[in-house]
């Protein structure tokens, strides 16, 4: 594995399906906007800014820091969709060629839109929790968000590694 600057760089035609969950991705991003936007004025001037591996809040900052999630969601998001369209740069489990690059293509692009999409729902339920437990609506994010993140991101990226491998 490793980098390998020398595969081949191919056009694929557009996929419908990454086509909308890249819509879907944006419509996430303004989502990260549009809520702290809205709830801004009644949030109080220390919200939580980090939580423990319980869920629990256990950093709190400045209300303006909820910004910072809807710039790191943006950021992220903007840096994996550009990359997602480069997907001779992907690492691959199985050697590239002329041949089999469209179809491993097409899976590696399929895994990192879905990961950008993921990623960004993710930021989106992190400072959704944040304003409930800084309005007093809610206690934290649940022991469940971290087990449910963890696989949720590893079942995704096993799904289409076995579906690379077994892709000749």
């Amino acid at each position: 594995m490793g980098f390998k600057p020398n595969q081949p760089r191919i056009d694929l035609p557009k996929d419908s399906t990454n086509i909308m969950i890249r819509w879907a991705t944006l419509v996430l991003v303004l989502e990260t906007f549009l809520v702290p936007a809205i709830s801004y004025s009644d949030l109080p001037s220390r919200i939580p800014i980090h939580f423990n591996f319980s869920g629990e809040a256990d950093g709190y900052g400045p209300k303006y820091m909820i910004w910072f999630t809807s710039i790191l969601a943006a950021v992220m998001a903007f840096i994996l969709n550009i990359f997602s369209s480069r997907p001779h740069l992907f690492n691959y489990p199985n050697k590239i060629t002329e041949e089999n690059a469209p179809r491993k293509y097409a899976i590696g692009i399929r895994l990192m839109v879905i990961l950008n999409f993921t990623t960004v729902g993710i930021f989106v339920i992190v400072q959704w929790k944040s304003i409930q437990v800084a309005l007093g609506h809610a206690g934290g994010l649940g022991t469940w968000f971290l087990v449910a993140t963890i696989a949720i991101l590893g079942l995704t990226m096993l799904y289409f590694a076995m579906k690379m491998t077994k892709q000749k």
